[in-house]
């Protein structure tokens, strides 16, 4: 009889350290949770930075090329080139 009782205080102490152990994990998965949700917000700021430096850069090349004379010499002829093609969709259309 004494040993039955010994087993179950026994079980009764793991119990009680398994229920602890079941709040600290429940605790650290929440907190774990709040965390990628703020990772995730950052990394989507980020991307969002990320794009419009891209923009900028895109923007900023282009208007360094206008200022080299050969340079300008090429985007000018790409420039007339497109024009030339946008004439000739309207001019399709107004058939």
């Amino acid at each position: 009889m004494d040993e039955i009782l010994l087993r179950l205080q026994q079980a009764t102490r793991k119990s009680g350290k398994l229920k602890t152990l079941f709040s600290r994990l429940l605790e650290e998965n929440h907190q774990l949770r709040q965390k990628i949700e703020q990772l995730e917000h950052n990394l989507q700021q980020l991307q969002q930075k990320h794009q419009k430096l891209c923009e900028q850069h895109d923007a900023l090349k282009l208007a360094k090329s206008l200022e080299a004379p050969a340079d300008r010499a090429i985007v000018m002829k790409k420039i007339d080139a497109y024009i030339k093609e946008i004439d000739a969709c309207l001019k399709t259309f107004g058939d």
